[in-house]
């Protein structure tokens, strides 16, 4: 039998053999013909815990309401935090152009 280990890109938290443990994150553009981003996409996988805590799931229990924010961040602060946290784990250096 084979084990798969799963581990939450953000907190490091992992499930062995919990296909539902983690769920994909991304920020991209949509230009309407698919999900791109000038040929890049941020991806992670994050765990339940960590989606709640950022405000991106919805709590489902009081559990889940203990770890909830109070005030949900705005969609800015989420691509925000989302974007410096994946440049931080993978050293990105971001082009900026205006």
């Amino acid at each position: 039998m084979r084990t798969v280990i799963l581990k939450c890109d953000r907190c490091g938290a992992t499930a062995e053999n919990d296909k539902n443990f983690l769920k994909q994150v991304a920020i991209g553009v949509n230009w309407g013909y698919g999900f791109q981003a000038a040929g890049r996409k941020l991806e992670a996988d994050w765990c339940r815990e960590c989606l709640i805590k950022t405000g991106l799931h919805s709590p489902q229990n009081e559990a889940d309401e203990k770890i909830a924010p109070l005030v949900p961040p705005t969609l800015e602060d989420l691509i925000r935090d989302i974007v410096r946290e994946e440049i931080e784990q993978r050293g990105v250096e971001l082009e900026t152009t205006c």
